[in-house]
């Protein structure tokens, strides 16, 4: 499970970076969940510090691991549902603003694997894990330097693919459709 842990608070800290350096997609997009909140969430640095939070979780999930930081990735990933939820209902044609780009639209898939990573942090609430790095370092010890080395690759690919799941196959399946669409 510390894989799927990994992966999970890895792809949240690279969305936390992408909207603290680029917050502008992520203003859009909350600016069209059409909620009176919305108008408070959608400025520059309300994005950056939100960014902020999601390195915050991300690294206390990596760095420090437990019940605790478990519980805050689960709860992060549970508010991004609900976001995606929400867009895919009042926007359906808005991009997410998840990575800091103004070309990843929202879609189902933002709702599978964040939900799926919020069950990935309740399944580490109830079984916690060792932080991620304390885990690499101990596969190092026990079996060697490749099995450490091999679980951060693993670890790495595993959130590249979930980024991608949300990020370039959402925009793949849109270009299809407009092409499609006479």
């Amino acid at each position: 499970m510390i894989g799927l842990l990994g992966a999970c608070a890895l792809l949240l800290g690279a969305a936390g970076v992408a909207k603290v350096l680029r917050p502008a997609p992520t203003a859009r997009a909350a600016r069209a969940l059409d909620l009176a909140i919305a108008d408070r969430l959608s400025g520059h640095l309300s994005v950056r510090l939100l960014g902020g939070l999601e390195i915050v979780v991300a690294v206390s999930v990596l760095a420090g691991g437990g019940a605790r930081a478990a519980a805050a990735l689960a709860l992060a990933y549970l508010l991004l549902t609900a976001v995606a939820v929400r867009l895919l209902t009042v926007a359906p044609d808005s991009d997410c603003g998840c990575f800091g780009t103004a070309r990843e639209p929202v879609s189902r898939l933002h709702v599978v694997v964040n939900g799926a990573c919020a069950l990935v942090g309740v399944a580490a609430v109830l079984a916690p894990q060792p932080a991620f790095t304390a885990a690499v370092a101990s596969a190092t010890t026990s079996a060697g330097v490749t099995a450490g080395v091999a679980l951060v690759i693993v670890v790495g690919v595993l959130a590249a693919l979930l980024g991608a799941l949300m990020t370039a196959l959402p925009a793949l399946m849109s270009a299809r459709a407009k092409v499609a669409t006479p």
